[in-house]
């Protein structure tokens, strides 16, 4: 492709009605530079007026060849937000049709995913749904794992959502955001975490079953059973870990109820059978964590940071603790196991699975400590 200099000198010859010295170009091209040089005073003729801003004439000739292509506008000067393997191509190279029309995207994450065998369309149109919706934006290594799902879908093999979600505990109105939990009491109602998941899931139904006609067999709402496992936890809210049951199975029909048929709502150890297949799992990650075997997940994971991201919420959960030296630390690696947990038995249980999830983002990470699965977190709607 031209460099970024030919290219700037080239438009400013064409810009003038003069077609540049062509010996340094291919034939082909050279054909293609007296063609653009009479179709931009075409357009030119016909605006009446200077181009404002300048590259105009050259961004409409671009679109006629790349419909595609993408061009955001800005205070004083617009902006091309197309990339092709991670880059912006200069617009000479687009004007010589240097870049493959299907493989330039609107965001260089999403243009870098030319080796999953994935319309790159496609991707660019998953991306602003989930990002209408309120989706966090994904890494480079999200953004792969969340495409290959995409491809086996699309190559006609059955595809599977998971949502975890925390049980339906106590809370307030909020200040930074619509919610805030008190941890007072444990309710049998739909939750929050899955109030906010069932809010998007209509739209995000509407993109992958209705528009990519993705063959999703199932959307699974799985509540977090295995917090009743904790006999601190049930301590604090005063009940027995039968009752905290009872209440999981409330809001399970209450789930179901306000799903419509789009999801099933049960409880996550139902993966492994049960509490004993949950410890054991836990049990077994948690050894590996501590030889080492996931590196410094303290480092890799930004605990610290997490923890002083989730201080609030752990203050309100922990009050007696929260104050003690490394304890939220220590909090977020035993939770982030629990994230791990479910992670590995998604993989090991789910066929083609993708994990949909509205808690607190921050610990999405930890689902693929031990586990190879896509995973997108929704803007939760609590503090």
């Amino acid at each position: 492709m031209p460099s970024t200099k030919v290219s700037k000198a080239v438009l400013r010859h064409l810009a003038t009605g003069q077609v540049p010295s062509l010996h340094d170009f291919e034939p082909v091209h050279r054909a293609a530079l007296v063609r653009l040089c009479d179709r931009y005073q075409q357009i030119l003729a016909d605006l009446c007026v200077p181009p404002r801003p300048r590259n105009l004439p050259y961004y409409q000739i671009i679109k006629e060849m790349y419909p595609n292509f993408n061009v955001v506008d800005h205070p004083g000067q617009p902006q091309v937000e197309s990339y092709f393997c991670g880059f912006k191509p200069n617009l000479l190279s687009y004007l010589l049709k240097l870049v493959p029309q299907h493989k330039i995207a609107t965001t260089a994450k999403v243009s870098r995913m030319i080796d999953e065998n994935v319309p790159l369309e496609v991707l660019d149109r998953c991306m602003d749904t989930l990002a209408h919706e309120g989706a966090y934006s994904l890494n480079v290594a999200e953004m792969r794992r969340f495409a290959r799902w995409i491809g086996r879908g699309l190559r006609g093999e059955s595809l599977t959502l998971i949502s975890p979600v925390c049980p339906d505990y106590s809370y307030t109105g909020g200040e930074s955001r619509q919610f805030r939990f008190t941890f007072e009491r444990l309710n049998d109602g739909v939750g929050l975490a899955a109030s906010r998941l069932l809010q998007s899931l209509p739209a995000l139904r509407q993109l992958l079953v209705d528009e990519l006609h993705l063959p999703i067999e199932r959307h699974d709402i799985y509540l977090g059973d295995f917090e009743a496992f904790s006999a601190e936890n049930c301590a604090r809210l005063k009940i027995t870990q039968q009752e905290f049951l009872k209440c999981l199975d409330g809001s399970r029909r209450c789930i179901d109820a306000l799903s419509q048929g789009m999801a099933v709502a049960g409880l996550f150890t139902d993966l492994c059978g049960g509490e004993a297949g949950w410890h054991a799992t836990y049990a077994d990650l948690k050894r590996q964590l501590e030889a080492g075997e996931f590196g410094n997940v303290s480092e890799r994971l930004g605990v610290t940071q997490i923890a002083d991201a989730r201080r609030p919420l752990y203050q309100r959960w922990y009050p007696e603790k929260s104050a003690q030296l490394g304890f939220l630390e220590s909090l977020v690696v035993a939770q982030g196991l629990e994230y791990a947990t479910m992670g590995l038995l998604i993989e090991r249980s789910v066929r083609n699975p993708l994990v949909l999830a509205a808690d607190h983002h921050q610990m999405a990470p930890f689902y693929t400590l031990a586990a190879d699965i896509p995973v997108i977190y929704l803007d939760r709607n609590y503090e």
